[in-house]
């Protein structure tokens, strides 16, 4: 077997292949309603964030102006490698898991080093304020 046919034979252990034929792509679209799959993303985030902002007194102007920034610059780089869908999937997940009562983790890993997962919830680390390398998640 071509090194091709090992690998769709492990990922698809109900249809193997026994000799060399048509691989289909695989079906990449996400199976999320179409509210998310429509969504705004830079809104939804900039949303995120004024609702953060306007619900803590403790931020300063020169706070403010930094969480403005990161998030354009998070966007940014969320477009430029193609993972806005992901941000959709994510706002769904969180939407479902609110609206289900299910507990999720605090944080885990280079996730948290992204602050617009933290403003859409996926976890409760908010890498500005600990300093966290965005890199780290864009690696």
């Amino acid at each position: 077997f071509s090194k091709e046919i090992r690998q769709f034979n492990s990922l698809n252990p109900d249809n193997i292949l026994d000799k060399k034929t048509e691989v289909k792509p695989y079906d990449l679209t996400w199976n999320i309603p179409e509210s998310f799959k429509n969504l705004d993303v830079s809104k939804f985030i900039l949303n995120k964030l004024l609702s953060e902002l306007n619900t803590s007194d403790e931020f300063t102007q020169d706070d403010i102006d930094e969480r403005i920034t990161r998030v354009q610059h998070e966007l940014e780089l969320y477009r430029e490698y193609n993972m806005t869908n992901i941000l959709k999937v994510v706002a769904y997940i969180v939407e479902e898991f609110k609206k289900h009562n299910v507990v999720w983790g605090t944080g885990r890993g280079s996730s948290c080093c992204s602050y617009c997962l933290y403003l859409i919830g996926l976890h409760d680390v908010d890498s500005i304020k600990y300093d966290l390398d965005l890199t780290e998640f864009f690696r």
